[in-house]
């Protein structure tokens, strides 16, 4: 009777055994992917458009728009294209050229040479 009392104590022992075992395999498993999450995510917040444009402003960076839309269109169809935080964020770093000092015809100047230099035909 006593062997079978070791049988009955340890086979309920084993089992926690095992099912801690097992859990501790999800769990190293889950901390992976966790890992791999969190690298993602840091991955993707260095790529947002706001942390670009923060740097290439510091070096007097702008963008410039040179078409003929104003800058409420031009915001209206970001916000529809892609966010609003997008539209937020381009429309703080973009200068339109049609808010520029230059007169009418030399706008339209660099709009043909920016236009060939980007979209050549």
């Amino acid at each position: 009777m006593n062997s079978s009392n070791e049988a009955d104590s340890s086979g309920p022992v084993g089992l926690a055994d095992a099912v801690q075992a097992v859990l501790m395999e999800k769990i190293k498993r889950l901390e992976s992917e966790l890992e791999r999450a969190t690298a993602i995510a840091r991955e993707a917040q260095r790529c947002t458009l706001e942390h670009v444009l923060r740097p290439l402003r510091a070096r007097e960076t702008v963008l410039l728009y040179f078409g003929e839309q104003s800058a409420e269109e031009y915001t209206a169809m970001l916000q529809e294209s892609f966010s609003d935080e997008t539209a937020r964020h381009v429309m703080r770093d973009a200068f339109f050229l049609n808010g520029s000092p230059l007169n009418p015809e030399q706008q339209e100047a660099l709009r043909v040479a920016l236009r060939e230099r980007w979209f050549p035909r």
